[in-house]
């Protein structure tokens, strides 16, 4: 019982269906900003995005790439989380503009017919690149248990993922597994008690596009 919840090796052949990904050029986002963690690339919606850091979550609230203001603010990582994205549930902030930037797009997967557009969305480090796999879309209390990042056990991570894929307002999907990791996108909505969500299992891992593919990369697209 418990092998089968330690963690599993994620296939080393990338989806047929797979969006493309993008070749990001780290040197220069890393020497414009050290807190860019990420990029964040969601086809359906059009969205991409350098994803920051700060030691707390208000910080690229109103800060722009540069640190300077920027009302639309960035998107950024948790400060609780680690940049590494392999805590159980990773959470990813942008604002819901009006003009539409940000993470205002995300409301278009509450209609069932966007995920039917493309189901994935990529992040992208300067370690790896990540597919995820979308599997909720749903509203959200600010400080619900959506927004877990730690759970005290296997059992407790279990119960969490069924509620969440329970939750889906964007059709029936396949419930991940422990052995899942999950990323978290949230927007703010006209009630400032609750967020809009949208939720991704990895499932797959590679090397940054534009790097020498590693041999288990090799295997797969043979």
């Amino acid at each position: 019982m418990q092998e089968k919840r330690m963690w599993k090796p994620l296939i080393a052949r990338l989806p047929e269906d797979a969006p493309e990904r993008l070749a990001v050029n780290w040197e220069d986002l890393l020497e414009k900003n050290e807190d860019v963690k990420a990029w964040i690339s969601v086809p359906a919606v059009e969205i991409s995005y350098p994803v920051l850091q700060a030691d707390d979550n208000d910080y690229y609230l109103h800060r722009d790439i540069s640190k300077e203001y920027l009302f639309a603010g960035s998107v950024f990582l948790d400060a609780a989380n680690n940049a590494s994205f392999m805590n159980y549930n990773t959470i990813i902030y942008g604002h819901n503009m009006r003009d539409g930037s940000m993470f205002a797009q995300l409301r278009e997967f509450l209609n069932g017919e966007t995920i039917k557009k493309c189901k994935y969305f990529w992040i992208m480090t300067p370690e790896a690149d990540m597919l995820y796999e979308i599997f909720s879309v749903h509203y959200a209390a600010v400080g619900s248990d959506t927004f877990l990042i730690c759970f005290q056990d296997y059992d407790a991570y279990e119960g969490w993922l069924k509620d969440m894929a329970g939750m889906s307002a964007a059709g029936a999907a396949a419930i991940p597994e422990t052995q899942d990791r999950i990323v978290t996108l949230s927007t703010c909505t006209e009630d400032s008690a609750r967020r809009m969500t949208v939720q991704g299992k990895l499932v797959w891992k590679g090397s940054p596009y534009g790097q020498k593919q590693n041999k288990a990369e090799a295997q797969g697209a043979a």
